[in-house]
């Protein structure tokens, strides 16, 4: 197995493709219908949902990992540039879980990271996170869905499932069970025949094809990575705490500009500097509750001034 140092975005992007891929061969049609008549014993179309959850909230936990300013921010880029590599395999499922995981409230009331990254890559940040934006029937999404960035992957496509079970949702909705002739109640063949239409339509392309990548390490990183997941409230709870506790020192770094300073090659104290660009904080701050003590964190840092060259 690889380390993660080992793991490229492109490597990353490979190692979706071909998880979700596994999972989206695994549905057959008579798998969705099942799902959305929520008949029992049906768990492949489930199967793939409940990967998908684990690979946000892993995601999620990633953005949040680093302490510091700077290896936060370089784990953004990482997932940025990993979206974009999911594009190019015409691989929306994870594109889209990586532009909610950017999106999501944890990770975007962190400000002062955002500004870490460079201007290209805040419009890139800023675009990927409209992608799921629901205005239009979903029109961003569906309109990278027509898209083909590497024509070696034109061929090929992994939706995003959640919006397109809606869509045949819809059609179940707008078409009932039975229909009424002459006074009998009869099966309404019409409905599943228009089912069948627009399921052909949505996934009428198969995953693509990466079958000379799997024994390269980074299916194997990912599947490790994902096994340690657990998806429960406590996790979620756990990212808003743990956001709460970065966007307090955050605050207090930007009120001493501190991050400014840096840029600008100032010289500044040791505990500023670990802040901004080490990779651990003092634990005060780390295991902190979710009822974040700003004043404690006012005080951790009120030595953060700026020291002679």
């Amino acid at each position: 197995m690889l380390a993660a140092s080992e793991i490229s975005p492109q490597g990353l992007a490979l190692a979706l493709t071909l998880l979700e891929g596994d999972k989206f061969r695994q549905i057959t049609p008579s798998d969705y219908l099942a799902h959305l008549c929520r008949r029992p014993g049906n768990i492949n179309v489930q199967a793939a949902i409940t990967v998908n959850s684990k690979v946000l909230l892993w995601i999620k936990q990633s953005l949040l990992h680093y302490d510091a300013l700077i290896p936060r921010a370089s784990v953004w880029k990482f997932f940025i540039n990993a979206a974009e590599e999911c594009r190019k395999l015409r691989h929306y499922q994870s594109l889209i879980t990586i532009a909610v995981a950017l999106g999501s409230a944890p990770v975007q009331r962190l400000s002062a990271t955002a500004h870490c990254l460079s201007r290209n890559m805040r419009n890139k940040l800023e675009a990927l996170v409209k992608l799921p934006d629901p205005k239009g029937n979903h029109s961003r999404y569906r309109e990278a869905l027509r898209e083909a960035p590497d024509p070696a992957y034109r061929d090929y496509s992994i939706p995003w499932l959640a919006v397109h079970l809606k869509d045949l949702d819809s059609v179940l909705r707008q078409n009932s069970r039975v229909v009424e002739i002459k006074g009998q109640s009869l099966i309404n063949f019409q409905r599943y025949t228009r089912f069948i239409d627009r399921l052909e339509e949505i996934f009428r392309l198969p995953p693509p094809d990466l079958e000379r990548y799997r024994s390269q390490g980074q299916l194997a990183y990912l599947e490790n990575k994902l096994e340690k997941v657990v998806l429960d409230e406590e996790a979620e709870n756990e990212l808003v705490k743990r956001s709460q506790s970065i966007q307090a020192v955050e605050e207090s770094l930007r009120s001493r500009r501190i991050p400014e300073l840096t840029r600008l090659g100032f010289g500044v104290s040791k505990a500023a500097r670990l802040v901004v660009a080490g990779e651990t904080l003092p634990s005060v701050v780390v295991e902190r509750d979710s009822q974040t003590d700003v004043a404690g964190v006012e005080e951790l840092f009120k030595d953060l001034r700026l020291e002679k060259e």
